[in-house]
């Protein structure tokens, strides 16, 4: 338990002025783990994180982004900013906050 408590505590620290509400930490965190894509995760994390903290909607993760941020970092040789650029603009031109629903609301 205590290692656990270790990553915790080290994974917080990496979301320093990401505490936006736009921003689930624990969805994201989640589906890091569930990406095949890719090996390396902070790209990945670094990505998801910069397009949610974009997007004008709250909250502006869902379930399936990670597999788009991986595709787009997998095709673009690992170039993060890049990656980013990219998903903010498909997040924008395909209205990707009308996608969410909170299932809590349901």
């Amino acid at each position: 338990l205590a290692e656990e408590t270790d990553e915790d505590e080290d994974s917080d620290e990496e979301h320093d002025g990401y505490d936006d509400e736009r921003i689930d930490l624990e969805a994201i965190e989640l589906d890091l783990r569930r990406t095949h894509l890719l090996t390396e995760i902070e790209p990945l994390r670094q990505v998801l994180m910069q397009v949610c903290a974009m997007a004008p909607a709250r909250p502006a993760y869902c379930q399936g982004m990670n597999f788009i941020a991986a595709f787009l970092l997998r095709h673009l040789n690992g170039d993060a900013r890049k990656a980013s650029q990219i998903f903010s603009l498909l997040y924008q031109a395909l209205d990707l906050d009308s996608v969410y629903c909170d299932r809590k609301q349901m």
